[in-house]
């Protein structure tokens, strides 16, 4: 029995589009068209051309059942654009290998438990929001020169923000 891509798009619950898939869709809105609802997990990967005013035209509120959402290696992508704050049960965000500058608005993400920050050396500082997120219990950044400083344990600028999260990892890329 043959099944054609449009009847298999309900049942997808994984996603990870890279610089080749990506070049398959028509428009980034593509990436969240209603058979996408189901989704629980969106990889967006090594898209050059991805840029803010890509990733504002992704309708992000059609993808309500989206627990995971992980941004590598777009370094054209210079802040969380409000629309992906829409995704209210997202439950881990990973942001690694970006062009990010900040990433201000996280606190809209009340359900986010996980957050990883991997090789993103424009983004120098934490939002003070962070510090209202009551169900993040995991904060990894990794090879952050400079955030890794400001996040340093009682002298960090930033240390105050994120002293109420339990795990904390700073520094290299872990092998975990």
């Amino acid at each position: 029995r043959t099944y054609t891509l449009a009847l298999l798009l309900p049942f997808l619950s994984e996603l990870v589009t890279t610089d080749f898939s990506y070049s398959l869709l028509p428009t980034p809105k593509a990436l969240s068209s209603p058979p996408l609802s189901k989704l629980k997990n969106l990889c967006i990967v090594g898209i050059d051309k991805l840029s803010d005013k890509d990733v504002w035209e992704i309708e992000w509120r059609f993808l309500e059942s989206l627990r995971l959402l992980r941004l590598d290696c777009l370094p054209k992508l210079t802040t969380l654009p409000p629309p992906v704050l829409q995704i209210i049960n997202l439950q881990e965000l990973h942001i690694w290998r970006c062009g990010m500058k900040n990433i201000d608005g996280i606190e809209a993400l009340q359900y986010l438990e996980k957050l990883v920050i991997r090789v993103c050396p424009n983004l120098e500082s934490l939002p003070r929001g962070i510090s209202s997120l009551k169900n993040l219990t995991t904060l990894e950044i990794e090879d952050c020169a400079t955030l890794i400083q400001r996040c340093n344990k009682k002298t960090g600028a930033d240390w105050d923000k994120i002293a109420h999260i339990p795990k904390v990892h700073l520094g290299p890329i872990s092998g975990r």
